[in-house]
């Protein structure tokens, strides 16, 4: 059995259960998701993926993933609601929920310790990109450490961007 979660940077509407269009960022290096490890789990990351709102052919966006030792405080947290099971177990999500553990947003990175770096990539405003990591090659954040999705754009632009994670 696996605990897997996929985590927007958005929340679901609570009328038609549809996610959020994604989020507008502006010029700067942001934190687009932050999921923190439980103290008792690691984390293997399985996919993360954006999808571009912004005019094709535009400025390129540094889309980058990274484990950090201390959390940046996003603007919104992240909840039960939000960060749902995906996997053939329907665990809830066993961390905590808050703008400095598991949220989202359009905060500016101020966690300056990258312990790992596990991809990037310049994108099209306009492109979508989505990577998953074949089991056995797949990247594992530490306990208690954070996850970032960051956003480096030279334009401001909606973008949607989610992670997949499950527990290990």
């Amino acid at each position: 059995m696996s605990c897997s979660y996929k985590i927007f940077n958005g929340l679901y509407d609570a009328t038609t259960g549809m996610m959020a269009a994604g989020t507008s960022y502006a010029t700067g290096a942001k934190v687009a998701i932050q999921v923190a490890s439980p103290s008792t789990n690691r984390l293997r990351i399985i996919e993360v993926g954006s999808v571009g709102f912004g005019t094709a052919g535009g400025t390129k966006y540094q889309l980058s993933l990274a484990q950090a030792a201390t959390a940046t405080t996003c603007t919104t947290a992240h909840s039960a609601a939000s960060v749902a099971p995906t996997g053939d177990d329907n665990t809830a999500w066993p961390g905590s929920f808050s703008t400095a553990t598991t949220a989202f947003g359009i905060t500016g990175v101020t966690s300056t310790t990258t312990d790992r770096q596990y991809m990037g990539i310049a994108l099209d405003p306009a492109e979508h990109y989505e990577k998953q990591w074949p089991l056995g090659r797949d990247y594992v954040v530490q306990p208690s450490k954070f996850l970032q999705l960051r956003l480096d754009t030279q334009a401001t632009f909606l973008v949607l961007c989610w992670v997949e994670v499950e527990l290990c």
